[in-house]
């Protein structure tokens, strides 16, 4: 809706959910004055569960092996935590391997 990935994201998310770019979040957290499209997003996270930030994927260099850092910023006071997710490419698909918790509030 915000981004042209997110017309055609298909998530397992059991959650109805937005994608939005790092260039389109910037301005939800920073602007005393939104314009429209900024405004709209600010209310989609007030009414919404939370926010899950995700970082670039980086690969080992056999593309075997992947890292991924998740954010995930629930509105329920102090509900937050990041977590980088380990994969491993296995018969074809991605799989989680591990996860490692850095930080919770």
């Amino acid at each position: 809706m915000l981004t042209a990935a997110s017309s055609s994201a298909d998530l397992p998310i059991k959650y109805p959910y937005v994608l939005a770019s790092e260039q389109d979040l910037k301005p939800v957290y920073s602007s005393a004055t939104p314009d429209a499209r900024t405004a709209l997003l600010q209310t989609k996270i007030v009414e919404s569960y939370g926010v899950v930030a995700l970082s670039r994927v980086r690969f080992n260099l056999n593309h075997k092996r992947a890292v991924i850092y998740v954010v995930k910023l629930q509105y329920c006071g102090l509900c937050g935590g990041g977590q980088y997710y380990y994969l491993a490419k296995e018969n074809g698909e991605w799989r989680v391997t591990d996860v490692a918790g850095i930080w919770i509030s």
